[in-house]
């Protein structure tokens, strides 16, 4: 999204800049409109490379940034209200996967969290730290992604590592398209310049950092994707009589 990379990519451009020379970051932050938070957190990271702090610091600043310029803001503010999202939050569809142990004749194994309560902004906030906890506490998790990240090429279709159960193309399989055909070029809309940080609030979120344990989510996952399946051929065949009972009413 705009709000994202707007705020974000700026701070770890200027970040690979600041490696190789010396400038002066909280002025360029400013520049570009970076949140008052991030400032001291930049400073701090600068001397002592607490790499932890600097990124549980983004999260919140992301999703402090998502909330005051997006959820609470019409018409964006009735997207996690819609009975779809609400469907799919209360029955466990929503989940983030990390594949961390790549089979030749199985499925990809994955880890990741089941994601509930997400329009509340101290559930996503903890989401993200529970997710960077993962990722880097886990050695087998973090070396799985890499080795993935390294060996498949990433087009944005859950075939990159299901392949035996999604295609970009074969209908006989769970359709899933590379990101180009989801979604088409867009014109970005202006982004606000609003500081989202005018209490101390946050400066206790980014003192916590949970402690979470792998848990795989290989067969939770295929099992909903059948799920689904079921569901959309269910939905098509109700569709399919009401319109054959439309043309016999006729």
């Amino acid at each position: 999204m705009p709000l994202f990379f707007a705020d974000a990519y700026p701070q770890l451009l200027l970040y690979s800049y600041a490696v190789n020379q010396s400038f002066d970051l909280r002025k360029f932050l400013t520049i570009f409109h970076v949140s008052r938070f991030m400032r001291p957190i930049w400073e701090q990271f600068s001397h002592k490379k607490n790499s932890t702090l600097l990124t549980i610091a983004l999260i919140i600043n992301e999703q402090q940034m998502l909330e005051e310029r997006l959820l609470t803001r019409p018409p964006h503010s009735q997207l996690l209200k819609r009975l779809d999202f609400q469907l799919q939050e209360n029955l466990g569809f929503t989940m983030v996967l990390f594949p961390y142990e790549q089979k030749k004749d199985t499925l990809t194994r994955m880890t990741g969290l089941v994601v509930k309560r997400f329009a509340d902004l101290k559930s996503r906030i903890l989401i993200g730290k529970k997710l960077y906890s993962l990722l880097f506490q886990d050695l087998q998790v973090l070396k799985g992604v890499l080795e993935f990240c390294r060996d498949v090429p990433h087009s944005g279709s859950r075939a990159d590592y299901w392949s035996g159960v999604f295609s970009t193309k074969n209908r006989n399989r769970v359709y899933s398209p590379v990101l180009g055909d989801a979604w088409s070029d867009a014109t970005l809309s202006y982004v606000p310049k609003n500081d989202w940080f005018v209490t101390d609030q946050s400066i206790k979120d980014v003192q916590s950092y949970p402690k979470v344990k792998r848990t795989d989510l290989t067969k939770q996952a295929y099992e909903q994707i059948n799920m689904l399946q079921m569901i959309n051929k269910t939905s098509q065949l109700i569709t399919a009589e009401n319109r054959e009972t439309a043309r016999s009413g006729q």
